[in-house]
This record gives C-alpha cells, sequence and structure tokens, in this order.
C-alpha cells in the first residue's frame, strides 16, 4: 500500500489474508478502513504422512502435512508462506473439514485464507481390520 508522507498506518499485515481493520493517522486526525488481503493460491508441499487407512471414529492425524499460501500483499508484492499443519501458531487460522465417522473413501479438506486443498483417505470398521477368533 503506498502511503503518503506523514501518513501512519496501523493494523496491517499484508501476509496475513482475510479481513482487516487498518487504522490510519495523518495531522492528528484518525481513520478507519476495512481491507481485505488476497490469497492468490494454496497448494500442497507435502500431504499428510497418513492418507491411507483410518479406522472408524479414529482422529486424523496431519503430521507432515505442509501447505504453501501465496497472494498478494501490500502494492505489488506478492508473498509466498509455507504452513504446517500441526504448527500451533496456526491452529486458530488453518479449518479442517472432513471426518472418519463414516466407512469408505472420505475427502478431507484443509483450508487457510478462503482457499483449498484436498486429500482422501479410506475409513474402514476396526472389525474389518483385525478379525477376533
Amino acid at each position: 500500500v503506498q502511503i503518503s508522507e506523514g501518513v501512519t498506518v496501523s493494523g496491517y499485515n499484508a501476509d496475513m489474508p482475510g479481513a482487516q481493520t487498518v487504522q490510519l493517522s495523518y495531522g492528528g486526525k484518525q481513520k478507519s478502513l476495512d481491507v481485505t488481503v488476497g490469497l492468490a493460491g494454496l497448494v500442497w508441499v507435502s500431504k499428510p504422512t497418513k492418507t491411507g487407512s483410518y479406522y472408524k471414529g479414529e482422529a486424523l492425524d496431519l503430521t507432515g502435512g505442509v501447505i504453501k499460501a501465496t497472494g498478494f500483499g501490500s502494492g505489488s508484492n506478492i508473498y509466498s508462506k509455507v504452513i504446517s499443519l500441526t504448527d500451533p501458531m496456526m491452529a486458530g487460522l488453518i479449518t479442517v473439514t472432513g471426518n472418519t465417522n463414516t466407512v469408505g473413501t472420505r475427502e478431507i479438506t484443509v483450508s487457510y485464507g478462503g482457499k483449498s486443498v484436498k486429500f482422501n483417505i479410506n475409513v474402514v470398521e476396526l472389525s474389518k481390520i483385525y478379525k477376533r477368533s
């Protein structure tokens, strides 16, 4: 964002996609503006290590899952951010939908900044894996 001399800006983070409220100050006056930082794309760097079979009701394991977000920051700057799905600092920013509550092929969707990537898992009944004698 190009700003005139003497204008101060706070509350803006070009590396954080989504809605933000920016505070502008100039000559003792202040103005709040709502802006949106756009995310251009989201791709897999590596899918979670466990993408095969899950037992029905088993918790999803996102270990090893890494995504790369690209977008437009301030002005014409393009940014790129590599994010681990298990990074606790990103827990409130990444959403994962899909579950292991239904047997069969299940689609898991990982979303960040309004963009999504997907992977499939196979959910099986516990009795199909272990047969009791």
